[in-house]
């Protein structure tokens, strides 16, 4: 998995997102999990990012939420 998360990295926004906590924080929430960092959801661009659209993926705010797989196991 970290071989594909280094992979998608290259196309995540996450970085340019106004919510985004941190330079050093590292980015692709959808896949890796929420931020250790505090975050205040000051807007979202998870719809518009590329990894998103690549992966089929439909939530928001993964930076707090945490993972689309984390998010899918707590729904079940």
């Amino acid at each position: 998995m970290k071989a594909g998360i280094a992979t998608i990295a290259a196309f995540c926004i996450c970085s340019k997102c106004p919510t985004y906590p941190d330079q050093k924080d590292p980015k692709v929430y959808c896949a890796r999990g929420a931020s250790p960092l505090p975050i205040e959801i000051k807007g979202c661009l998870c719809p518009d990012c590329p990894v998103q659209k690549t992966l089929r993926l439909k939530r928001m705010n993964y930076c707090y939420y945490g993972s689309n797989r984390q998010l899918k196991k707590e729904e079940s």
